[in-house]
C-alpha cells in the first residue's frame, strides 16, 4: 500500500467502536497468546543479553573511577563516567527498541494469520524484519523513535502522555507495509494515533490493567503469558481504519 493511499484511508477515519475492539481482541487473544508468550520470552533474552553486555564496561568504569578517585582529587574521572553511562543507556534503550520493534512487528503478521484462519504463510517468522533487508530501515526507525522519546521526555509529561499512543501504531504499520520509508511510517503512526488517540488510550489502559491483574493472579510469572493482550486493540484499530489488500480483494469479487 502506496504512503498515499494510507492517508487516504487514515483521513477518512472510520468510527471505531470501544466494546467491538475490546471484544475481538479478547477471542482473538485465546488463539494467539502462545505466540505472544514466545514473544516475550524473546525479548526477555534480549534484555537479558543487551544488559550482561552494557554490565561488563559499566563495572569497568565504576572499577576505574573509584581508583583514580582514590589517587587524585579531580572530579574529571568521574564526570567521564556520568556521560558514559548517560550514552550506555541512550544505547540500551535504542537496542531494546530495535528488538522490540521487529519482534512485534512479526507477531502483528502472525495475529493477522490467526485471524485470518491460517496455520502459516511462507515468509513469517520472528527474525523476517531483521533480515538485510528490513535492516537499516529498522534501526532508523529505532534512532527516530528515541528521538522522540527523548525529545517527549524533555518536553515534560504530557508531550509523552500523547505521544505514546502513535509510537504503539509504528510497529503494526511497519509490520504490514515494510516498503514505506521511516518518515512515512513515523507520519502515518501519528496520524493515525491522533485521530484514535482518545480509544487507543483508553483500549491500552483497561487492557494493561487485565493482562497484569490476571498476570499477578497467575503468581506474577503469568504476566509473560498476558502481555501480549495490550497489542491487540492496536492490530484491530488498525484493521478498521486501514485495512488489509486481501479484504478489498474478496469485497471486490463479492460486489462482481
Amino acid at each position: 500500500m502506496t504512503f498515499t493511499e494510507l492517508q487516504k484511508r487514515i483521513n477518512q477515519n472510520a468510527p471505531v467502536d470501544f466494546g467491538d475492539v475490546f471484544s475481538k481482541a479478547f477471542n482473538l487473544f485465546q488463539k494467539i497468546w502462545v505466540e505472544g508468550f514466545v514473544m516475550q520470552l524473546i525479548v526477555f533474552g534480549v534484555l537479558v543479553g543487551v544488559m550482561f553486555v552494557l554490565y561488563i564496561p559499566m563495572l569497568a568504569g565504576v572499577l576505574i573511577v573509584d581508583t583514580t578517585t582514590f589517587e587524585t582529587s579531580s572530579e574529571l574521572p568521574g564526570i567521564i563516567f556520568l556521560i558514559g553511562m548517560f550514552f550506555f543507556y541512550l544505547f540500551f534503550i535504542m537496542a531494546m527498541i530495535f528488538f522490540s520493534t521487529g519482534l512485534q512487528a512479526a507477531f502483528y503478521r502472525q495475529i493477522r494469520m490467526k485471524d485470518r484462519g491460517m496455520e502459516n504463510e511462507r515468509g513469517v517468522s520472528w527474525g523476517m524484519f531483521f533480515k538485510k533487508k528490513y535492516f537499516t530501515k529498522l534501526l532508523l526507525h529505532s534512532l527516530a523513535t528515541l528521538g522522540i522519546v527523548v525529545a517527549s521526555y524533555l518536553l515534560c509529561f504530557f508531550p509523552i502522555l500523547y505521544a505514546i499512543v502513535p509510537l504503539q501504531f509504528i510497529s503494526v504499520i511497519f509490520a504490514f507495509n515494510p516498503e514505506l520509508s521511516v518518515k512515512e511510517l513515523i507520519t502515518a503512526s501519528f496520524t493515525i494515533g491522533t485521530k484514535k488517540w482518545g480509544i487507543a488510550f483508553g483500549l491500552t489502559i483497561v487492557c494493561s490493567f487485565l493482562a497484569q491483574m490476571v498476570g499477578f493472579m497467575m503468581c506474577g510469572i503469568g504476566v509473560l503469558f498476558t502481555a501480549s493482550f495490550v497489542y491487540l486493540p492496536v492490530y484491530f484499530i488498525y484493521k478498521e481504519v486501514i485495512g488489509f489488500y486481501e479484504d478489498d480483494e474478496t469485497i471486490a469479487q463479492i460486489g462482481a
